[in-house]
């Protein structure tokens, strides 16, 4: 199916004289939605991100490279947020085709092939950045393969979608000039190959982690509430196959009217910016409900409430301590992703328990009488699994 021109400018009842002739185009309803969508999204996507780098500044943790290319994505989705408000603004975004001038068609269709770069760079770009961050922490052979793996999936995604952009119609200038001479390709096979692609993409990275999860010998409930934290990415799978029901019902012959794949394409990468921060964002938590709630929600934690039936005073702490030599001591009262690896293999669990004549506060110092639990979990794997 050809549906060359990519925009039609003519063939409606509406004449010349009822065109809008302003340079700015009024803002019609469906610009206005995608406005604020555009407003809003940015701002949280913004604000998680502030949050993220907050949280390694309060537990001293050095950037990563996932962070780098973490702020490299959020640049690019401004940017595909800017141009969104030129496609409205500019290029009469949300108005039927035929109540626009062509010069406003050019602006339009100038943006939209921008937003379409820059929405793969954004996408792609936290795609890598959750990647490189899993393959950080899971240093097992198998996540190492599937991370590669996916890695490479996502450049090739990334790459895709630019040159579906720049290639669907010849010349590059159809793109944006729908008087210049020549013809598009099927919008549909190709966008639609774009975001099938992006679906088996969200996929692969929400199973990701999950084996490695449910490796650690740790509790059942500790396992799903870690696998929920890195399943999280399944809302952007979600998002990114609303794609296809969308594109399936775009008619590309009034491509300015229908804003609602703008809308998705604004969605996806807010969405995966959010849930990409979201489980870094433990110490910011602990730190602002332990001024609300005092210092018993900081002294508290997931494992401690497997000891809150018992009727004893004190103050259970998981101990975290980073090493070398292919282990990591691992505990909940420091943010999971921070310790640089998870190693999954043999767990050592101690418990230690002391009646002293005072509770230990959050320093170790003794305050009143108690009882004071310490556990500490060590998560060792075999050498071997590195290849070593």
């Amino acid at each position: 199916m050809d549906l060359s021109p990519r925009l039609i400018t003519g063939g409606n009842s509406t004449n010349d004289a009822a065109k809008i002739e302003t340079n700015l185009v009024p803002l019609s309803p469906g610009g206005i939605n995608l406005i604020i969508e555009a407003v809003f999204l940015g701002v949280l996507a913004g604000l998680w991100t502030a949050m993220r780098f907050y949280c390694r500044r309060i537990k001293r943790v050095p950037l990563a490279i996932e962070d780098y290319i973490h702020f490299a994505a959020l640049v690019f989705y401004y940017g595909q947020i800017v141009t969104s408000f030129v496609s409205v603004l500019a290029g009469g975004a949300g108005h039927h085709l035929w109540e626009l001038q062509s010069w406003h068609i050019v602006r339009f269709s100038k943006a939209i092939f921008a937003v379409q770069v820059l929405y793969a760079l954004a996408v792609g770009l936290v795609k890598i950045s959750i990647t490189v961050m899993l393959m950080r922490i899971f240093v097992t052979r198998p996540v190492r393969i599937a991370g590669t793996a996916i890695l490479v999936l996502s450049v090739v995604w990334i790459i895709l979608t630019i040159l579906v952009g720049l290639l669907l119609c010849r010349p590059i200038e159809k793109n944006w000039n729908p008087d210049a001479k020549g013809t598009c390709g099927n919008q549909y096979a190709g966008f639609g190959a774009v975001a099938g692609l992006d679906i088996l993409n969200e996929l692969a990275l929400v199973i990701l982690p999950i084996p490695s999860v449910w490796a650690l010998q740790l509790s059942r409930r500790y396992k799903v509430a870690l696998a929920g934290v890195f399943g999280a990415g399944v809302v952007t799978l979600v998002v990114a196959s609303l794609r296809i029901p969308i594109l399936l019902e775009t008619n590309f012959a009034d491509l300015t009217h229908d804003t609602r794949s703008q809308m998705i394409a604004l969605a996806e990468p807010a969405v995966a910016i959010i849930i990409s921060c979201s489980p870094l964002l433990k110490p910011l938590f602990d730190k602002v409900f332990s001024g609300i709630l005092g210092t018993a929600y900081g002294d508290s934690s997931v494992q401690s409430h497997e000891f809150s039936h018992k009727p004893i005073s004190g103050h259970e702490r998981s101990r975290v301590v980073t090493g070398t030599h292919g282990y990591s001591k691992f505990g909940d009262s420091d943010e999971l992703l921070e310790l640089g690896n998870v190693e999954v293999g043999v767990a050592n669990q101690g418990l230690e328990t002391s009646i002293t004549r005072g509770t230990s506060n959050r320093n170790g110092e003794t305050r009143g009488a108690g009882i004071t639990i310490m556990r500490e979990t060590v998560i060792t794997r075999d050498p071997r699994e590195r290849g070593e």
